[in-house]
């Protein structure tokens, strides 16, 4: 297990990391009518072509309460993070960012971050681990569904009014805690 390190709040306040993936498909939502309520599936789907989606995270945020952030370096360089907050009002861990560089991704050091944010969740009491991604970052779907996380709910127009034709939804997971029993 590397060395994980407690990055400064005020040292890393804006720490600006870009993260890229590529991908080969999404998870297409349907939405229809089913009974007296609705139904909701996530249909795999792929892409005719590898898509490359890119952006830039910002380590702690000012609306992020209660940050954590913590790294692995390999001779002096930044080379993974994972950035916590604890959201008390409700008794969860939301993961904000994970992010490993692409040199050393399959080095264990994603999985080796998620046991740690797992270990700060048991320590803080949380019922449960929560985070977002998007239903066409499939390469980190199925990293969350190794390290135990399950579909809990998906918002069809968080980053706009068109994010289904754009294919790109967000979706929330969920790790539950056997430790947390509730608010």
């Amino acid at each position: 297990m590397p060395d994980i390190v407690s990055l400064d709040k005020e040292a890393y306040r804006g720490h600006v990391i870009r993260c890229e993936y590529i991908t080969t498909g999404h998870y297409r939502v349907e939405a229809s009518p089913a009974g007296n309520g609705f139904a909701f599936r996530l249909a795999p789907a792929a892409f005719p072509v590898p898509v490359t989606k890119a952006f830039d995270m910002h380590l702690y945020p000012n609306y992020f309460e209660n940050a954590e952030a913590y790294g692995v370096f390999r001779k002096d360089a930044l080379i993974a993070v994972v950035e916590i907050n604890h959201e008390t009002w409700n008794n969860r861990l939301r993961i904000t960012e994970i992010w490993v560089e692409d040199a050393w991704r399959g080095h264990g050091f994603g999985t080796d971050l998620m046991r740690h944010a797992k270990q700060r969740a048991e320590v803080l009491g949380c019922r449960m681990i929560v985070l977002e991604t998007q239903t066409c970052n499939l390469p980190a779907i199925a990293f969350y569904h190794k390290q135990g996380f399950a579909f809990i709910g998906i918002d069809t127009t968080c980053y706009g009014n068109d994010d289904i034709a754009k294919e790109e939804v967000r979706v929330e997971m969920g790790f539950m805690l056997k430790a947390g029993n509730g608010s």
